[in-house]
């Protein structure tokens, strides 16, 4: 017959002892948590009974509050704005559009950028001042798409570190018929542009890219002689 050894009766014995010991610690704790919980609730209704100064002020001065600098705050993020689509399509437009192209890029901040600047064709407006204003941010470029005439390709210069998507051609003045004589350079200094798309039916030698370093070309209209010489050319795709 079985005979239960000393030390297995001490453990059992030294078990019981200690589950004593902490049911009585246990509850030690809970009425000391009670007690805090208590202390608690009292702190928190008298707070509730406290009415803040501005809690007092008449609804129409809290209105005009929030209406004078809630907006500004609202909009101040310069992340809100680093997304800029422009269309440059009507002439009664343009004396506003600029300036809030500027404004636009002003409120961005220093974030990288996302540019659209689409020109109808044909057009009576004087691009210009919208390609110096968004070449003058050339270093926050990370993608650009642009259509507009040949001629103000020509302007879009400067170093692009953070360019990697690229989409560009003329706005339907030149397209095919194009000068390739005279190619417009673009993206000679932006080592990161990984991504090309040629507009509408742009002949792809009426502009230079960096093509050894572009590992995506998209052309919406391209001859198959077209993109075999691209493939085949110095620093191809």
């Amino acid at each position: 017959m079985f005979a239960p050894s000393a030390s297995t009766k001490s453990a059992r014995a030294a078990a019981r002892e200690r589950i004593t010991e902490l049911d009585a610690e246990i509850e030690s704790l809970q009425r000391l948590l009670e007690a805090r919980l208590f202390e608690r609730d009292k702190h928190q209704a008298e707070l509730d009974t406290y009415i803040y100064p501005v809690l007092t002020l008449p609804p129409e001065i809290t209105s005009e509050i929030f209406t004078h600098f809630l907006p500004a705050a609202a909009l101040s993020p310069p992340t809100l704005w680093n997304a800029i689509e422009l269309h440059i399509d009507d002439p009664k437009l343009n004396e506003y559009q600029l300036p809030l192209l500027e404004t636009w890029l002003t409120r961005s901040g220093g974030c990288p950028l996302s540019i659209a600047l689409l020109c109808d064709y044909p057009t009576t407006i004087s691009t210009g001042a919208f390609v110096e204003a968004i070449v003058c941010h050339a270093s926050r470029w990370q993608e650009i798409e642009l259509e507009l005439p040949y001629e103000e390709l020509r302007h879009v210069t400067g170093i692009m570190p953070l360019l990697h998507t690229l989409a560009v051609g003329p706005n339907g003045e030149l397209k095919e018929e194009a000068p390739v004589s005279a190619p417009v350079v673009l993206c000679t200094q932006a080592p990161n542009l990984k991504e090309a798309m040629l507009l509408d039916c742009f002949n792809p030698f009426c502009i230079t890219l960096p093509w050894s370093q572009i590992t995506k070309l998209t052309a919406t209209a391209m001859y198959d002689s077209e993109a075999v010489a691209i493939l085949r050319g110095p620093g191809g795709v």
